[in-house]
């Protein structure tokens, strides 16, 4: 079954009309995606890794994907941590770090949740992610401060002008 997005200005305004997933978009047309930081409750951050037929393959990210046609941002990063890893933001509310226009035509929301799970709990989606792991904070500031070649490179790009809101919300956390 198709997945169809909507499609926005360049102010990212929706403009009623609707995309299909995979069919390139047209000039000055954009899509929504969401990405979420997830932090479990000593503090460490989820990390998958993509499937290696995903371009990126075998590269770890943080969770995130598409906004479906009729979601707000919030409803997509719900839906995508759900999906990719099976865990339940329930009564937790996502903190916007920013807003980031790339150049793939994407207007791209950055989440960060705190959210007490295990590993176990995690449960990969297939044809999406073939890991999972949790990594300290620091090595994943250190990844993004040094561009790791094992991190995504659109995460780092997107997550680096935002890793002062990013540890901010991580010292929130630890009081």
């Amino acid at each position: 079954m198709a997945e169809y997005w909507d499609v926005y200005d360049e102010h990212r305004n929706k403009t009623g009309a609707l995309h299909r997933r995979g069919d390139p978009l047209g000039p000055q047309e954009y899509h929504l995606v969401v990405e979420i930081w997830t932090l479990d409750g000593q503090g460490r951050v989820l990390l998958t890794r993509r499937d290696l037929r995903k371009h990126f393959g075998g590269l770890w990210e943080c969770t995130g994907g598409s906004a479906l046609a009729g979601e707000d941002s919030r409803t997509a990063v719900r839906r995508e941590l759900r999906e990719e890893t099976g865990l339940d933001l329930g009564d937790a509310e996502p903190e916007l770090l920013g807003e980031t226009r790339t150049q793939t035509r994407a207007f791209v929301d950055t989440y960060a949740v705190r959210l007490p799970f295990a590993l176990a709990d995690v449960h990969l989606q297939e044809g999406e992610t073939i890991d999972a792991r949790l990594a300290s904070f620091d090595e994943v500031e250190r990844a993004i401060l040094e561009g790791a070649p094992w991190l995504a490179g659109p995460i780092r790009e997107r997550t680096l002008p935002l890793l002062p809101k990013l540890r901010m919300f991580r010292a929130q956390a630890k009081k």
